[in-house]
């Protein structure tokens, strides 16, 4: 009966014996260290047309202690163990390639291929682990290079040659190495995922940091409280310029950061706080409502925040709906607009003021159709009343005063449609 999945790599791993030669002898059948030549990433990839679409993510490979010369024939490719977990190595990099049956014939014996893990992290570094070929050619000894150097990615021989390490061959991918991405660095009982552009995700809690680097999460809270940290991209570097060196992240040095925080309390400096030269900064979120929020910079608890150069909120189909069970505060530098490009904007109240101009505001709002109908009624009255003014012989200059009154009362009768806004109403 055919052996798959685990019971199968098992198997595979022991040779099904006790005997430890056998155990070695089946563990270097079936599990090889191998480094990648090639590997089909879209449809310009040379491995593309071996496989189409269902190609993605298969490698072209040569073992480690054998370099291959021919890497063109159909032999010597591998895929993803774990389809669904993309993190596909480049070329240079290291894999470590398991023996496991092929989808020919599946449970089949004697039927097998290669299927690769992540790639191995042989300078420990999230941007590239390359290694190259002549690292291992012990007839050049003079080629053999440094930590520092392999992971600056491109290389200097002792004869001071440069060597530029290529990390996409014929993939059809366009790889650059930065050179100065920093990995982050982690905290006891942290779970973290590292790109090789410095963007990361940390799955951590405030911890007692004892060393030259801490974080800025920490300062305050209840020991192992959780905390995520979605980073994209890095700050500029502003300490040690060694790639190798760790750093932690920083709200307001990174380019984008979202927190998910628990007890923790984070100094996020917001954009509307006065810190202009010779001023003290202001207390944020003033005199915008009757209770203003604590300073964000003090607050410590359950919050998530967004810190970028822009924020967008789209709904493609339905509401944006922002609730909560105290104050919405918006505040901005520069102007603040709402505009309804079909409806209504509607601001209601029914226990307390709407105020404009701030919270001082005394003066009530007129309404307009009210005081305009009662207005104009007023208008008619005099109008009348001068009218017969105009006809009165004996109260000397009545005449002629009434005669010029008359035209100016027409006019603002005339004039009263457009006293009143036709766009804001009132209650």
């Amino acid at each position: 009966m055919s052996v798959t999945g685990l019971a199968y790599l098992n198997r595979a791993l022991t040779g099904g014996s006790d005997d430890l030669s056998s155990t070695i002898e089946g563990l270097k059948n079936n599990l090889i260290v191998a480094r990648v030549v090639d590997i089909s990433l879209n449809s310009n990839s040379k491995l593309f047309s071996r496989g189409g679409w269902g190609s993605i993510g298969t490698i072209k490979y040569e073992i480690l202690d054998q370099p291959t010369t021919n890497t063109e024939g159909p032999s010597n490719t591998a895929k993803p163990l774990y389809p669904q977990f993309k993190n596909f190595p480049l070329v240079n990099e290291l894999v470590l390639l398991f023996r496991l049956p092929s989808t020919e014939s599946p449970g089949a014996e004697g039927n097998y291929e290669y299927y690769y893990l992540n790639p191995i992290g042989i300078w420990n570094h999230p941007e590239q682990n390359g290694y190259p070929s002549y690292l291992v050619d012990t007839n050049s000894p003079s080629q053999t290079k440094s930590y520092d150097s392999i992971q600056a990615g491109a290389t200097n021989k002792e004869s001071n040659e440069e060597f530029e390490l290529d990390f996409n061959g014929q993939s059809g991918g366009n790889f650059i190495e930065n050179g100065n991405i920093k990995p982050i660095l982690p905290f006891a009982g942290d779970n973290i995922i590292e790109g090789r552009f410095g963007n990361t995700i940390r799955i951590g809690s405030t911890t007692t940091v004892e060393g030259n680097i801490v974080n800025n999460w920490s300062s305050i809270g209840k020991q192992g409280s959780p905390i995520m940290i979605l980073k994209n991209g890095q700050a500029e570097i502003t300490g040690s310029n060694e790639s190798w060196v760790p750093v932690v992240e920083s709200i307001n040095d990174d380019p984008t950061s979202i927190y998910l925080t628990s007890t923790q309390r984070i100094p996020l400096e917001i954009a509307t706080l006065n810190q202009s030269v010779g001023e003290a900064a202001t207390t944020p979120l003033s005199n915008v409502i009757s209770k203003t929020p604590k300073d964000p910079r003090q607050f410590s608890g359950s919050q998530v925040m967004i810190n970028s150069n822009r924020l967008i909120f789209n709904s493609k189909e339905d509401n944006i709906i922002f609730t909560a069970k105290k104050s919405i505060v918006a505040e901005s530098n520069a102007d603040i607009g709402l505009r309804s490009k079909d409806k209504n904007i509607n601001l209601s109240t029914p226990q307390g003021y709407v105020n404009l101009g701030g919270l001082q505001a005394n003066q009530a709002v007129v309404l307009g159709d009210i005081f305009m109908a009662n207005f104009e009624s007023l208008l008619n009255n005099i109008e009348a009343l001068v009218s017969s003014l105009k006809s009165e012989s004996l109260i000397p200059n009545t005449a002629a005063k009434a005669i010029m009154i008359l035209p100016q009362i027409q006019k603002i009768k005339d004039s009263i449609p457009k006293f009143t806004s036709k766009t804001v109403k009132s209650i």
